[in-house]
């Protein structure tokens, strides 16, 4: 089968409306008062919805589900303002961030990145299925004044340094901003409501990213984009074999081709746990997922079937991590 080639669509973002139109002329479609951009029918249903929310910090919103491949590509901007995601896709999108590929996704470790504008970034949008993302956008200079209390952690010098502005920062979304972002999910774009649910989801989010930015490092200063990419086939791994045994830091460092201190060093920088940390959560990830979407009927089975030989041990990780036994989320 001939695959139809993806539109290229290149844009960049602005902490203004304007942006927006770089979008229109490219694929086409209508923008009421600034805000609500409608695509044409053919090439995807849905809206996105752009706000100003206060000087300094705007939010856009995309809830598309594409019927063409787009090769969605925001180009560098010389503005000074960083850019915050959050995915909440159905299906896994594939962002390439100067020349890095990284699978994100919602049900994923990697859901929520922090780049700076000055960044290239390209994403791949899966067609016919539910792309759906938020967007912070967020002036360095008002950051500032919202970071300055945790000097200690030298966040200003990452965040504001002239000399790093190509930061990459990846991690996941905490609980509470899923729950947020689940709960806006379901709104339509009808509702009267939903602007000030937005603005007030934004308020929550910047102080979730203030509060993160005390774990920050400069990874791309520090990690060269080879280690980088060694570091995604081992965390590639561990997600594709989540109902295997835990294969051993050992294996894992001869698969980076790095030392198992380096392998240890550089897995931690990246993804702020362990690989076996990574690796547990990843595996309860995927059963409170079973258990919610009602594949599974039984606990014990459940357990066996994650790799754990003591269906015991494992309600005890999942309450650790979730706060419940695993038979509060069992859909009887």
């Amino acid at each position: 089968m001939i695959q139809t080639p993806p539109i290229p669509c290149a844009y960049h973002y602005s902490l203004d409306p304007s942006w927006q139109q770089s979008l229109i002329d490219v694929l086409g479609g209508t923008l009421e008062d600034d805000k609500i951009l409608t695509l044409p029918a053919s090439v995807a249903t849905g809206q996105s919805i752009f706000l100003q929310v206060l000087p300094g910090l705007s939010v856009s919103l995309f809830d598309f589900i594409f019927h063409q491949p787009i090769a969605f590509s925001r180009v560098p901007s010389n503005e000074e303002f960083l850019i915050a995601y959050f995915e909440m896709s159905d299906e896994m999108t594939t962002h390439v961030t100067d020349g890095i590929a990284r699978k994100i996704s919602y049900h994923a470790t990697l859901g929520m990145g922090l780049l700076d504008c000055s960044t290239l970034n390209d994403i791949t949008v899966p067609v016919d299925t539910r792309m759906y993302n938020l967007r912070l956008l967020i002036d360095k200079q008002y950051l500032k004044t919202l970071v300055d209390p945790y000097d200690e952690m030298e966040v200003n010098k990452l965040l504001f340094d002239q000399s790093k502005n190509t930061m990459s920062f990846y991690s996941h979304i905490d609980s509470k901003s899923k729950i947020l972002l689940n709960s806006l999910k379901n709104k339509s774009f009808d509702d009267p409501t939903i602007e000030v649910h937005l603005r007030g989801l934004s308020f929550h989010l910047l102080y979730y990213l203030v509060e993160k930015s005390k774990t920050i490092e400069p990874i791309l200063t520090k990690i060269s984009e080879h280690d980088i990419l060694k570091i995604m086939v081992t965390s590639e791994y561990l997600l594709k074999n989540l109902l295997s045994n835990f294969p051993g830091l050992t294996d894992l460092a001869d698969m980076a081709e790095m030392s198992l201190t380096k392998y240890n060093l550089l897995f931690k920088k990246m993804f702020k746990v362990t690989p076996k940390a990574f690796f547990t959560r990843q595996k309860l990830l995927l059963g409170r997922k079973l258990l919610q979407n009602g594949h599974v009927t039984n606990i014990q089975d459940l357990a066996y079937e994650l790799g754990y030989s003591k269906p015991s041990y494992f309600s005890a990780l999942y309450k650790k991590e979730f706060g419940v036994l695993p038979s509060a989320d069992l859909i009887a």
